[in-house]
């Protein structure tokens, strides 16, 4: 049996597993493979291509795989690294460090399109026959890799998925990366064939950073600390050799953290309006730089830097620090250090170090908050984040419409065609109380509140104020071998109006539901959702009492860099419990997203359709007369139909301002004169949210 068990494994290699060999060990390295088996590394090891590798201090690693590409690990580095099947091409996990790969050139490239995907928290990249070195902080969540052979296609993740990855962990056992080989070739894949990704050519340093939309601009690094590192290719660090530095430029100061790319998350200054624009660079990034491999961070050259034309790069100043001869690393100033943080701080008298989730220090920070009013708001914010499990979300508008009226689940009511000024107010938060990557439990309420001008009473009655608490649970698994989200979302709404006219608000209508709903993905350019919802709802008239039915889909079409669309379809079914009258609505609707239209300014533009059925006994109509404040608007049809414009301009990291304007009309048939109506609305208003 053993010897057929061989012979397959000889007929079919894909079937077995990849191995990798320990080429050269110093220090200190650990082996944790799937199975939980916990190993000290030695030269000569051989071992399954798939498992938890970490190194020491002043350690380094070198594997050389099956396939003859070879991986150094540098010190105090992480990675998880997968190839269940011989063949395929082979997922590596970045968890923190320092990663130098050289993937065989000989070997074909498969039909995947990658040899070889690295991705870290906030990058993914795809390698053929390429020498290359990537950098990973998990405490700033910075991404940079140098090539130094070949190309690198790199792709920076959205910042919402780096944070869903982050909260992902708040219950996770163990923070040893997983890999999945085959979904991940598909999705890591998918992410590099994205338009935003980009291709960093040998010479070039480019980078996943927080807060950018997309993959940093490839810039030339400087070529003494580029020819260091491609000798290095084992990645010793830690020497104390001698340090290289351009000439002296008396006049200038030394680096600050305006020099850094990207800004360090701990640094409070506000970016420039305009770019110091370059035109050797889309991104406005000085070439010449050196990058730092602790932190991650690009330190470019300054603005009066002297231009190199024979290597099409900034010379950096001496006063800016060096590179060590032997290794390449960067050497600060004297009397300087960085921070994956703070950026450049003294030497000596940082503030305490960096803790994930300590939940005392940070609220003790609110207490010493100083600067500006708006310094103290923003850094309230990004301190209040910094506690992980809370979402917050609100906004203020204020609108003027020609055409004062309620939405009753959908049915347009209490129609006055007379105009009126609107201010409404919501404020939602949540609470992630668990989060795994498999599940997500969160607890959730909002407060909604609507009030309109006092003067006429058919419009005052429309103020209203709504109370909701719901619960959503997450499944996240794969579909199509793309990862999807099957979400359970429980709500409770509770709804008062003054509808009395007394000048107080007075219990209206209430409901509880279930939404279940499916998300998922062909590929990076669709996402779609199919939904069903249940509602149960009761009001204070007799009438108003009975359950709606909602289904629906959504998709949307990622179509480029600049613009987005998306379609929907809903069906609904209100029915009346004491009457057995039905209220039905086919929705139709499609927006057009075009994004930074203006600088920082997203633009939609969306047009809705409303087939509106009422089916009603007559006999029924005389118990809707116990409302004085409602005309007879019973109808047999209706059509509505919506034109609407929304801009949106982003402030800063937490704030939007919005602009709205919308044309809506509904045209009805037998018995539905008091349901026709026309009505524009403008407005405006603040958006918080993060």
């Amino acid at each position: 049996m053993l010897r057929i068990f061989l012979l397959l494994l000889c007929l079919f290699p894909s079937l077995g597993y990849s191995k990798a060999e320990v080429a050269l060990l110093k220090g200190k390295a650990v082996l944790i493979d799937s199975k939980g088996s916990k190993t000290l590394l030695q030269q000569g090891d051989v071992f399954q291509n798939d498992g938890f590798i970490a190194t020491d201090k002043k350690s380094l690693l070198r594997l050389k795989l099956d396939d003859g590409s070879v991986l150094s690990l540098g010190p105090e580095s992480k990675m998880t690294i997968g190839q269940v099947q011989a063949g395929k091409p082979k997922v590596i996990e970045l968890l923190a460090g320092k990663l130098r790969a050289q993937v065989n050139e000989k070997t074909p490239v498969p039909e995947e399109g990658h040899k070889m995907y690295v991705k870290t928290r906030t990058a993914a990249l795809g390698v053929r026959g390429t020498d290359f070195l990537i950098v990973h902080n998990p405490k700033n969540h910075v991404t940079s890799t140098v090539t130094f052979k070949g190309d690198v296609n790199l792709f920076k993740k959205r910042d919402e998925d780096v944070h869903e990855s982050l909260r992902e962990e708040l219950n996770r056992k163990n923070s040893m990366g997983h890999i999945d080989q085959e979904k991940d070739v598909v999705n890591l894949e998918d992410d590099l064939r994205h338009h935003s990704a980009t291709a960093v050519a040998p010479g070039q340093l480019s980078g996943a950073f927080p807060s950018y939309e997309k993959a940093a601009a490839p810039v030339k690094l400087s070529p003494t600390q580029f020819a260091l590192l491609a000798q290095n290719s084992n990645l010793e660090l830690g020497g104390k050799g001698k340090v290289l530095k351009g000439r002296k430029n008396k006049k200038n100061p030394g680096p600050t953290n305006e020099s850094l790319v990207p800004v360090p998350p701990g640094d409070e200054a506000v970016p420039e309006e305009e770019k110091d624009f370059d035109k050797k660079n889309a991104d406005g990034v000085r070439s010449g730089g050196i990058l730092d491999l602790e932190t991650g961070f690009y330190l470019a050259p300054p603005a009066d830097a002297t231009f190199d034309p024979k290597t099409k790069t900034y010379e950096m100043p001496a006063e800016f620090g060096g590179v060590d001869a032997a290794t390449g690393e960067y050497i600060p100033p004297d009397g300087l250090k960085l921070d994956p943080l703070h950026g450049l701080v003294p030497l000596l008298g940082l503030g305490p170090d960096y803790k994930e989730h300590d939940v005392a220090k940070t609220i003790a920070k609110f207490k010493n908050l100083n600067g500006s009013f708006n310094d103290r708001v923003y850094k309230a914010l990004r301190l209040f984040k910094e506690l992980g499990r809370f979402d917050v979300y609100s906004y203020l508008n204020y609108r003027f419409t020609t055409n004062a009226m309620e939405n009753y689940y959908g049915e347009w009511r209490a129609i006055t065609q007379a105009p009126t000024m609107i201010w409404d107010w919501k404020i939602q938060g949540g609470f992630q109380l668990y989060h795994s990557p498999t599940w997500l439990h969160y607890p959730k309420g909002h407060f909604y509140s609507v009030y309109h001008e006092r003067d006429v009473a058919e419009i005052k009655r429309n103020d209203m104020m709504e109370m909701m608490f719901g619960w959503e649970s997450h499944y996240k698994h794969y579909l199509f071998k793309k990862k999807a989200r099957l979400v359970f979302d429980f709500q409770f709404k509770t709804e008062y109006l003054d509808y009395k006219k007394r000048q107080q608000y007075d219990y209206y209508t209430e409901d509880s539901g279930l939404k279940i709903s499916e998300r998922f993905q062909f590929n990076r350019k669709h996402l779609s959702e199919v939904y069903y919802q249940i509602r149960a709802f009761q009001g204070y008239n007799k009438p108003d009492h009975g359950n709606i039915h909602n289904g629906g889909l959504t998709h949307r079409f990622f179509m480029g860099r600049f613009y987005d669309l998306q379609m929907n379809y809903e069906h609904s079914v209100r029915k009346e419990q004491w009457t057995g009258n039905r209220y039905k609505i086919d929705r139709l609707g499609g927006q057009l997203i075009l994004l930074d239209l203006l600088p920082k300014t997203d633009v939609t533009g969306g047009y809705t359709w409303e087939w509106h059925y009422y089916q009603f006994q007559p006999s029924t109509l005389p118990q809707r007369a116990g409302d004085p404040n409602r005309l007879e608007e019973n109808m047999k049809d209706g059509f509505f139909y919506r034109a609407n414009l929304f801009l949106n301009y982003r402030l800063g990291e937490f704030w939007k301002l919005n602009g709205l304007y919308e044309y809506s009309r509904q045209r009805t048939g037998a018995g539905g004169y008091n349901k026709a109506f026309i009505q524009q609305t403008w407005g405006g208003g603040l958006v918080m949210y993060f």
